[in-house]
């Protein structure tokens, strides 16, 4: 039997958090299962049962989380094709639900560390681009921030108009999900809020109010060409 071997993507990973924090703990790194892993399905476990040179792929790793930015890391993990999903102090997002932040109710908490998997597909688990946005030589992609867009469109729901940074770009993406905002001039007015709403509606959110969430803000964005990170 082929030997088992941890995602080439996840060794990029793991020297990014290094290269960034040298000097952090690494208590609670781990990413080969246990006896309790292999009593489980758990991308801690090798994929025997991958086809081809995926075969005995571990697909997730764990971060000790004291030493480092974990928020950081977790919105940046949150833009990136590769991750699946992420758990960290009892909440866990995830890829099939937007990334939105909801309760984890696994045994383990995973307090002391981030747990990150990747995608179950060859270009997840082998694919080494850069994933922390600080580690490139140049910040890579653009930031926006959900609390001044969430500030803008509650001012646009009252009738006035905000010119905000990213403002196009939330426009831009609106526009590109059938939802029309008007005008892309960078500026949240009635047209961009209305265009939000039918957005949120689109998506079938549980509050459809027209104030984007930092969900929303991720989901817009998914798709996006340029990456994009959420940021309070």
């Amino acid at each position: 039997m082929a030997s088992y071997f941890l995602a080439p993507s996840l060794v990029t990973l793991r020297a990014e958090i290094n290269k960034r924090w040298p000097k952090r703990s690494k208590a609670s790194d781990g990413w080969i299962g246990d006896t309790s892993h292999s009593a489980r399905a758990s991308d801690h476990n090798p994929a025997w049962g991958a086809s081809g040179r995926s075969r005995g792929i571990v697909r997730a790793i764990d971060v000790t989380s004291s030493g480092i930015d974990a928020n950081d890391v977790i919105r940046d993990l949150m833009q990136d094709p590769r991750t699946y999903y992420i758990i960290h102090k009892g909440r866990i997002r995830s890829r099939t639900y937007g990334f939105a932040n909801r309760v984890y109710t696994g045994s383990n908490a995973h307090n002391s560390h981030i747990h990150i998997s990747v995608m179950h597909t060859e270009a997840a688990g082998f694919r080494q681009g850069v994933w922390l946005s600080k580690v490139a030589k140049s910040p890579l992609g653009r930031s926006v921030s959900a609390s001044k867009m969430r500030a803008a469109f509650k001012a646009a729901k009252a009738g006035r108009v905000t010119k905000l940074p990213n403002a196009g770009a939330v426009q831009r993406m609106l526009k590109k999900k059938g939802c029309n905002p008007g005008k892309i001039d960078g500026r949240i007015g009635p047209a961009t809020f209305r265009a939000f709403r039918q957005f949120e509606r689109q998506q079938d959110f549980k509050f459809a109010d027209g104030i984007p969430s930092s969900r929303g803000l991720v989901v817009l964005f998914k798709g996006a060409v340029l990456p994009t990170r959420i940021v309070k």
